[in-house]
C-alpha cells in the first residue's frame, strides 16, 4: 500500500492510501487533470520505501510511502 503526501513549503499533507504505486500516482494525475494543471516535466526517484516526484517547482514534491497493510 502508498500513502501520497504532497510535501512543501513547510508542509507536509497526506492525500489517501491506494493499494499499489501506480494507483496512488495515478491519483496525482487525475487531480492534476481535474484542476487543470500539466506539470513540464515529472522527475522520479527512489529513497528506501519511498518515491519522490519533482514535478517542476523544486520546493514541492509528491511522495508516494510505501506501507505495510492493516
Amino acid at each position: 500500500m502508498y500513502e501520497v503526501h504532497w510535501v512543501g513549503m513547510g508542509q507536509d499533507n497526506q492525500h489517501g492510501v491506494f493499494n499499489t504505486l501506480e494507483e496512488a500516482q495515478q491519483s496525482v494525475l487525475d487531480w492534476w487533470k481535474k484542476n487543470d494543471y500539466e506539470p513540464f516535466y515529472i522527475r522520479q526517484w527512489r529513497s528506501d520505501n519511498t518515491v519522490i516526484w519533482d514535478y517542476g517547482s523544486h520546493t514541492c514534491f509528491y511522495n508516494f510511502v510505501e506501507v505495510e497493510d492493516g
